[in-house]
């Protein structure tokens, strides 16, 4: 059977913001274990300094420049050609949709927000269950599943994606599926869970500092729960991370 796919994606992330990149501060052990057990790529760039014009490179596979899409979306709707990834693209969601794979979007979307058109479930995911707006708010967010808004339940941000990704798995795990995971982390606001901030205050670092560090290892927690729930159905060796 075709292997499955799942594409993890942090915003904001620096580049020695991981142990894996040598920050001896920071526990990221299950991003490190992606790292120490596949391809290191210590020499790639994205494609653009703006958010959803780098996203729309990625999702593409070109250069954005190419389709005339280089800074985020201005917000208006129907006619303006920036008012979201251009329709005329394909999505690397769109292709293997095409070819029997069951797709899924958990997270930020950022490429179109304002005009049904540029939804998620309109360029290729069957599932989507995020916002499709630049960030949320940790603690007063609310999800977008597929079309319909569910409100906060007062959970983290990250720790609610986390277990959306899990359920996709869990669900189709019966046929090759390919799930984006776009975690807001570390992006602001800056937010995370008094009990992990705590340690890295203690350790002398600035407040900004402690709470960025510990939205990146409750990110790296919810890596471990997707890697787990590959694992719990004999999908880790038939799935590319």
């Amino acid at each position: 059977r075709p292997p499955n796919i799942v594409l993890l994606l942090a915003d904001d992330l620096g580049y020695g913001e991981l142990g894996c990149q040598g920050n001896k501060q920071i526990p990221t052990p299950h991003i490190d274990s992606i790292a120490k057990n596949g391809v290191r790529f210590t020499q790639g760039y994205v494609t653009a300094a703006y958010c959803s014009a780098s996203r729309a490179g990625l999702l593409t596979g070109r250069y954005q420049t190419r389709f005339g899409y280089e800074f985020n979306p201005t917000g208006a709707p129907n006619e303006d050609p920036m008012a979201g990834l251009p329709r005329n693209q394909r999505t690397l969601a769109r292709h293997l949709h095409n070819v029997g794979y069951t797709t899924g979007l958990i997270g930020k979307w950022h490429n179109g927000a304002l005009d049904a058109r540029f939804h998620p479930n309109a360029r290729g995911y069957d599932e989507f269950a995020g916002f499709c707006g630049g960030w949320a708010d940790y603690y007063r967010w609310y999800l977008d599943c597929n079309g319909s808004r569910r409100p906060s339940d007062g959970r983290y941000l990250t720790d609610v994606l986390t277990e959306e990704a899990a359920g996709f798995i869990e669900r189709h795990r019966q046929h090759p599926f390919f799930l984006n995971v776009m975690y807001n982390a570390p992006h602001s606001p800056l937010q995370a869970p008094e009990h992990l901030v705590r340690p890295y205050l203690e350790a002398g670092l600035s407040k900004g500092v402690a709470i960025t560090y510990a939205m990146i290892e409750r990110m790296d927690a919810g890596v471990a729960r997707i890697l787990d729930t590959l694992s719990q159905y004999n999908l880790s060796e038939n799935t590319i991370v």
